[in-house]
């Protein structure tokens, strides 16, 4: 919910059942292709830098 009021905007969320909460699979997803992908990058990086 978006309000003004007293010359400044000011967000409001509410959540229900905050402490149920799960992450969606796309995050999880997203979290084990970085956790893959980036340190292979890095490693490739890496090895090319030494030649």
């Amino acid at each position: 919910m978006l309000e003004y009021g007293g010359g400044h905007w000011s967000l409001v969320f509410r959540f229900s059942n905050a402490d149920q909460a799960e992450p969606s699979d796309l995050e999880i997803a997203g979290r084990y292709i970085s956790w893959t992908v980036l340190p292979i990058a890095a490693l490739i990086l890496f090895v090319r830098g030494l030649q």
